[in-house]
């Protein structure tokens, strides 16, 4: 592949209304469907001791934020209308962790595999050790920290269908077979 297709990424699904996004950077990539993203680095002021990348993780904090409290939102209606989970039958902590807001720090308790998906955000704060809660097909962990993480992230959530980069050593397979 030539050197240009080596550094192509894309990325389509609901968060790119289902259009095929390609960029040369995985900042680009974000930047064509989380608005204000490709902006920051050309904004005037920063917040005092912070930096364009800090600017940039919060972003992206808060861009994931939203998408985890729609696919949340989605996997509580899904179970509920095909009859697999109910709020009465869910433990009292367990509804905490559901409707809990997903830009607070989460609980780093394993979530059951049988119970409806859990999305959680990975907290960005530098200074906190958290570690997310045991991996089960039931638990999503949308990582802010990178840009990478982040897309990945939101191909597990279903926010994208796909996302990837165009060079054979990508383990992600293009959606148009390339």
């Amino acid at each position: 592949m030539s050197e240009k297709m080596h550094q192509t990424f894309w990325a389509c699904g609901e968060a790119t209304d289902g259009e095929l996004r390609l960029s040369v950077t995985t900042g680009g990539l974000l930047a064509s469907f989380i608005e204000g993203y490709g902006e920051i680095g050309r904004a005037e002021t920063i917040v005092e001791g912070g930096s364009w990348a800090d600017l940039l993780r919060q972003n992206r904090f808060a861009y994931a934020c939203e998408v985890a409290t729609e696919y949340q939102a989605r996997a509580l209606a899904k179970g509920a209308s095909s009859g697999t989970w109910s709020q009465w039958a869910e433990s009292a902590p367990a509804l905490e962790r559901l409707y809990a807001p997903r830009c607070l720090v989460p609980s780093a308790e394993p979530w059951p595999g049988g119970s409806v998906k859990l999305v959680l955000v990975h907290p960005i704060l530098k200074s906190l050790d958290w570690e997310p809660p045991a991996p089960s097909r039931s638990l999503i962990v949308i990582d802010p920290r990178t840009e990478v993480d982040l897309l990945k992230g939101m191909k597990k959530a279903g926010a994208l269908s796909s996302t990837g980069r165009l060079d054979a050593k990508s383990r992600y397979l293009h959606p148009h077979g390339m």
